[in-house]
């Protein structure tokens, strides 16, 4: 089994989840949990909350760490974990990498091995979805788009 933790600055995360539901639904939502860090009503410990997670995985599962900034404190309490053959960190996401992160790890089954491979491949496909849309084509019209 695959577990999920977006853990970001702000409500990010709760951003994050909030569109995970409303675009994969609100089952695959229910099985992500988040960590929003520094802001008033969000997690109140987010190092100890992050050490949770970490601590309750099972040698069955994985945990997959989503965090938004590569060298912000919140990633950094993610850090002491990577070396756990069962706990990955993925910094830097966006949404596009976040959703196929979960639909890939979500529907490949209970049997599922998850790997730096594999994360890998996920993270570099999902640079594609980096686009200036106005250096794609200047004489694309918004009016095409919709025909």
């Amino acid at each position: 089994m695959v577990k999920f933790l977006i853990a970001t600055h702000g409500f990010l995360a709760d951003g994050f989840k909030s569109s995970i539901n409303v675009l994969m639904g609100e089952e695959i939502a229910d099985s992500v949990s988040c960590v929003n860090a520094f802001v008033e009503n969000g997690t109140d410990d987010p190092k100890g909350e992050i050490k949770k997670h970490c601590e309750d995985i099972k040698n069955d599962e994985y945990l997959i760490i989503l965090t938004d900034v590569m060298y912000g404190s919140v990633n950094q309490f993610a850090l002491p974990y990577v070396n756990n053959k069962n706990i990955f960190v993925v910094t830097g996401v966006n949404f596009p990498l976040i959703m196929e992160i979960i639909s890939k790890l979500t529907f490949a089954g209970d049997d599922v091995e998850v790997n730096k491979e594999i994360l890998d491949d996920i993270v570099e496909k999902s640079k594609d979805q980096l686009i200036c849309v106005d250096c794609i084509n200047e004489d694309a019209s918004t009016d095409d788009f919709f025909e």
